[in-house]
């Protein structure tokens, strides 16, 4: 009896120890390896979107983080460049105004300022007649903070003592 097709071929696999299916021309996946696959595809990519997200919202976070840290900074340099002006109006007009930017998202970023002494007295006004407050340590500090949710105050915040002194032009 001579074998030929398909029964050979099955013949031939199982004589070297390969199991076959119950079809020889199952061809394809079965509608249960389909839908097994697809649930695992849907947690992964489930838990890439999520980590996707939070990945977002971190990044976004410190984009506004570091625009309140550049204000911040920014305000601290216009005290430092009137310091030489030996005036505490000057000094208190500079760093306590209080002025709102905004990051690349509109979020409101709010900063806000104070000047002392480092004991916490406030800055000593020279006498009537003189050519400026006395020469003095003051202490500025400069805060950003926000009203978003989401977001930790202060955002920024920086302390830094100058020494203010009037110098004559």
């Amino acid at each position: 009896m001579f074998v030929t097709g398909p029964r050979l071929l099955g013949q031939l696999l199982v004589r070297r120890g390969c199991v076959l299916s119950k079809r020889d021309n199952d061809r394809g996946f079965s509608l249960t390896e389909v839908m097994v696959a697809m649930v695992i595809l849907l947690i992964v990519m489930t838990a890439m979107i999520s980590a996707l997200i939070l990945a977002l919202t971190k990044t976004s976070a410190a984009a506004t983080r570091a625009t309140a840290a550049e204000a911040v900074q920014a305000r601290i340099e216009d005290a430092r460049s009137n310091a030489a002006s030996g005036s505490c109006t000057v000094m208190q007009g500079v760093v306590t105004k209080t002025t709102v930017v905004y990051d690349g998202r509109k979020v409101p970023i709010t900063i806000k300022g104070a000047v002392a002494q480092p004991n916490g007295d406030s800055c000593k006004v020279a006498a009537a007649g003189d050519d400026g407050d006395p020469a003095q340590i003051l202490r500025v500090t400069v805060t950003a903070t926000t009203t978003v949710a989401g977001l930790n105050n202060p955002l920024a915040q920086t302390t830094t003592d100058l020494f203010m002194k009037y110098e004559a032009p």
